[in-house]
């Protein structure tokens, strides 16, 4: 009912002396800024919807049912009998269709990475990958997802590369990019008679990956691979830290340090 009060108001009133009557009330002045910014709020909702028409026999009709207690049924509604609102702002000049900024979310914001998980889920939903990938206890898997980090699983280079040019396609659509960079194409043969190609690149392929802060390497001796390269990953931070160790300091805070 606040769209009957919007014409009156941006007519004879300022909304900044709301909050001035409320004081002469006394009221305190967080209930005028309280009322100050309700109306405000719903006339920017009102100005940005279509025609805003108020019936003349409305209260009427509302306090008939009220005193009779019977439900109230709308059968049939037309805009005859009715105000245009929205027209008669335009006969007064004043814009309704205020064009406002659009904020953008940035990377790092908190928001950010929900939006990006959805979109990624609205695309992996529009693949027919079943049959595709390789089987796994009475299933199919086709693709790992973290984050931004996807794993495109496939049994032969084929089905590989006509999945990864769908994702690449795809996400386009919606605004997102491969890194091409850091894409990268592990297989059991190497090298591929013919490599993949998205975007006029060609993928390069690898003997070793690291995924999920994680070393993946063809062949059998995987994990020796892992432990050693974490082996040498704790000797680099201790070599960063050797002035530390090799200062006076008591061994507790050089632990501290290390950990």
């Amino acid at each position: 009912m606040i769209a009957i009060y919007l014409f009156p108001l941006q007519k004879f009133l300022i909304l900044q002396t709301i909050t001035h009557k409320y004081l002469i009330r006394v009221h305190t002045r967080n209930e005028g800024d309280a009322a100050h910014s309700l109306i405000a709020r719903h006339e920017k909702k009102l100005l940005k919807a279509g025609p805003m028409y108020t019936p003349d026999a409305l209260i009427g009709a509302i306090k008939m049912v009220r005193k009779n207690l019977e439900p109230f049924h709308v059968n049939e509604m037309c805009t005859e009998g009715f105000v245009d609102w929205k027209d008669a702002y335009t006969q007064m000049g004043v814009n309704l269709t205020k064009d406002e900024e659009i904020h953008r979310v940035h990377q790092g914001d908190v928001i950010s990475p929900k939006l990006f998980t959805a979109a990624l889920e609205d695309i992996f939903k529009t693949f027919d990958w079943d049959g595709k990938g390789i089987y796994v206890y009475g299933t199919h898997l086709n693709h790992l997802r973290y984050a931004d980090d996807v794993l495109i699983i496939a049994e032969c280079a084929d089905h590989l590369k006509g999945m990864l040019e769908e994702l690449y396609h795809v996400s386009l659509k919606i605004g997102l990019k491969m890194k091409m960079e850091k894409t990268k194409v592990m297989a059991t043969t190497y090298p591929l008679e013919n490599p993949i190609i998205l975007g006029s690149k060609p993928l390069e392929q690898v003997k070793k990956y690291i995924y999920l802060a994680q070393q993946i390497q063809l062949g059998r001796d995987s994990l020796t691979a892992e432990i050693e390269r974490r082996i040498d990953l704790g000797w680099a931070a201790f070599g960063k830290l050797r002035c530390v160790f090799q200062s006076k300091l008591p061994q507790s805070l050089k632990s501290k340090v290390f950990t």
